[in-house]
């Protein structure tokens, strides 16, 4: 393979942190004959480059045998393959640019360490997902790890056979690494999976059908037939795209959607928890904004700018805070400035 020292030199020496010492004398056969040549060099203690990868091995061997010489710890051999990666071709006359890049590439600092976390499970794995294909997951991983199962979301039924910790709920925070792991859901269950049975008892004895074989109560039909008997001229304040106000429009009711001016909103629609710093939308300003936000694109608007189509009728502020009456007064007067006009629920359900 061609070298042109010269060229090498001259690109060498204007590339800052590099250096062309020894690129006057290259050598053929450093790792036989020239070997000597290797030594003299190793021993001067200066940094050490040698373009060659494949002998490496017996270059650090000989580096350990040769008198004098620092070792690995205190002064490193850096290796680079200029033949096959430059100029081992029918270009090879013209690749005087890409070795001298390759050389000063392998004479740059080492990088700073990154850094690490030790992961060291106890055997421990918690499965998400549908009632049926959560267990089928836990099945398969069941042999060698103890396994938990969270209910979460979908259709499907729970395995009659009852061998796993199982919880139902909608996972809300998940924080840490492999082996250090925590979890925390809402439950919204009243049946605690981890002790039912699993009889099927009150699937049968449920008198609106809302206890499927995940064996999850569906609140939110529960409550929408109970209002429905109670009253079925009565309207359904529902926190907008909840299961509340599907399961009050299958019930057959009148359902008005409520959007909240001070509480933020997940991107799925949810409310974020009050655990979370930023639940809250805090002060009247804010509040009008947040609400006109939503008027104005028709949709929920959450903490990260997504937008849920829905249609809002009735906008709620809640009492438990200081400034309340301040932001109940201040969106009431941004509605009207804005021109929207305040009905009573029945006006809105004609």
């Amino acid at each position: 393979m061609p070298l042109d020292r010269t060229g090498l030199q001259a690109a060498l020496a204007k590339t800052p942190g590099s250096s062309a010492e020894g690129i006057d004398t290259p050598h053929t056969l450093l790792c036989r004959r020239g070997a000597s040549a290797f030594q003299r060099a190793a021993k001067q203690g200066d940094d050490l480059v040698v373009c060659c990868t494949q002998e490496s091995r017996l270059f650090l061997e000989l580096n350990g045998e040769t008198a004098g010489a620092p070792g690995l710890q205190e002064r490193p051999i850096r290796f680079v393959n200029i033949r096959e990666t430059g100029g081992w071709s029918k270009d090879a006359t013209q690749a005087t640019p890409k070795l001298a890049a390759l050389i000063a590439a392998a004479q740059l600092p080492a990088p700073d360490p990154v850094a690490t976390v030790s992961y060291m499970s106890g055997g421990r794995c918690l499965v998400i997902g549908a009632a049926d294909a959560a267990e089928r997951a836990a099945a398969m991983l069941g042999a060698g790890l103890q396994v938990s199962v969270l209910v979460e979301g979908g259709a499907g039924a729970l395995a009659q056979r009852h061998e796993l910790a199982t919880h139902s709920g909608r996972l809300t925070r998940l924080t840490g690494w492999l082996g250090a792991f925590h979890a925390t859901w809402d439950s919204g269950n009243p049946i605690d999976l981890d002790l039912c049975t699993r009889c099927n008892a009150c699937v049968a004895v449920c008198p609106e059908g809302a206890i499927d074989f995940s064996y999850r109560i569906d609140l939110a039909r529960c409550i929408a037939r109970a209002v429905r008997a109670a009253g079925p001229q009565l309207i359904l304040l529902a926190p907008a795209l909840s299961a509340l106000v599907r399961a009050g429009r299958e019930a057959g009711l009148a359902v008005v959607e409520e959007i909240f001016a001070d509480r933020q909103y997940t991107d799925e629609g949810h409310l974020v928890p009050r655990s979370h710093p930023q639940a809250m939308v805090h002060g009247a300003e804010a509040s009008v904004h947040h609400v006109m936000a939503m008027l104005d694109s028709a949709a929920l608007v959450s903490i990260h700018g997504k937008r849920l189509p829905c249609a809002a009728g009735s906008i709620c502020v809640h009492g438990d805070n200081a400034q309340a009456v301040a932001t109940a007064q201040a969106v009431r007067a941004a509605l009207r400035a804005a021109g929207y006009r305040l009905s009573t629920l029945p006006e809105l359900t004609v």
